[in-house]
C-alpha cells in the first residue's frame, strides 16, 4: 500500500479480499481519479457506505466489478423486460452453480478467499453478480428473504443459498446460488404476462417467447473485462457500470437475507 500510494497513480484496481476494501479504498480515494473495486464492494454494508461516502467526497469515479452488465446479451435481456414487449414481468428466476474446486485451476479451494468468512467469502458475496443484475433489471426490492446452508468439508461460510426479492410492482425474483454443483450452470428466465424470456450464459442463447435470437455477432463473456476497463478509463457517458450506490444496495440485500436466515434457523 505504501509503495502504491507513493507511486501516485491516476487509477487503481482493488482486487483483494473484500474485508480489505474499506481501508484500501479510503486510502486511495483522495489521490486517484478513477477506481475499480472488485465485487463485492466490501464485506459489510457498513463498510460499503463508508467507501461510498469517501468516494463522493473525493469526487473519484468508481466502478464496482459487476462485469456482467457489459455483456450485450444481458443488456438485451434487460431491455426486453423494461420495454415490456412481453408484457409486465411477473417472476424472474436466476440460477448460478459451480463447485468451488473447479473455480481456480491449480489452487487448493480450501485456502481460497471464497470459503473464508474473515476475508468476505461465502456464496452470497462471491456470487453476488446475480443480486446485482436483479437490482439492475428490477430496481430496489421492498422485501428480502433468504436461506443458506453449508455442505463442503472445508471453509466456514455458506456454500448454497436461495434468495427471494419482492418488488413494488408485484413482481418478484428468486435466485439460487451455490459452490457445490459439479455441473456448471448459469442462466435466468423472466416469466412475463405474454411470454417467457430465457438467457443461458453457458450455451449461450437468448430465447424470447420460444424463439431463439440470432447470436452470430455476440462477443464472448470474457470480453466484458476489457469493456469494463475501457469504461473505467473513459468519460462514463452511457456507462452500464455498477456504482458504489449499487454496491451498497447489493450488500444490504445480502444482509437482509442473512438476517432472515438467522431468524428462521431451526
Amino acid at each position: 500500500m505504501e509503495e502504491a500510494l507513493d507511486f501516485k497513480p491516476n487509477a487503481v484496481i482493488l482486487a483483494g479480499p473484500a474485508s480489505l476494501h474499506r481501508a484500501q479504498a479510503i486510502a486511495f480515494a483522495g489521490c486517484v481519479d478513477r477506481m475499480l473495486i472488485e465485487k463485492p464492494l466490501a464485506a459489510t454494508s457498513e463498510d460499503s457506505r463508508l467507501i461510498r461516502n469517501a468516494l463522493i467526497s473525493s469526487r473519484c469515479r468508481a466502478i464496482v466489478g459487476y462485469n456482467l452488465r457489459y455483456w450485450s446479451l444481458l443488456a438485451r435481456f434487460r431491455e426486453i423486460i423494461q420495454e415490456k414487449s412481453q408484457g409486465r414481468l411477473l417472476r424472474l428466476e436466476c440460477h448460478v452453480g459451480q463447485h468451488l474446486s473447479s473455480w481456480r485451476s491449480g489452487t487448493d479451494p480450501s485456502l481460497s478467499v471464497s470459503c473464508q468468512k474473515k476475508l468476505g467469502g461465502g456464496v452470497f458475496r462471491e456470487l453476488s453478480h446475480e443480486i446485482d443484475y436483479c437490482h439492475w433489471i428490477c430496481g430496489t426490492p421492498i422485501r428480502v428473504s433468504g436461506r443458506s446452508s453449508r455442505h463442503l468439508a472445508y471453509g466456514d461460510v455458506e456454500d448454497c443459498a436461495d434468495l427471494w426479492m419482492d418488488f413494488s410492482d408485484g413482481s418478484h425474483a428468486v435466485i439460487h446460488m451455490d459452490m457445490i454443483d459439479h455441473s456448471k450452470r448459469r442462466g435466468l428466465r423472466a416469466i412475463c404476462e405474454l411470454g417467457t424470456v430465457e438467457l443461458d450464459f453457458m450455451a449461450p442463447f437468448l430465447r424470447v417467447a420460444g424463439k431463439e435470437l440470432d447470436l452470430h455477432d455476440v462477443p464472448l463473456l470474457t470480453s466484458t473485462y476489457e469493456k469494463e476497463l475501457l469504461d473505467l478509463l473513459g468519460n462514463g457517458d452511457g456507462s452500464p457500470a455498477a456504482t458504489p450506490d449499487d454496491g451498497v444496495a447489493v450488500l444490504e440485500v445480502i444482509e437482509a437475507a442473512e438476517a432472515f436466515n438467522k431468524q428462521h434457523e431451526s
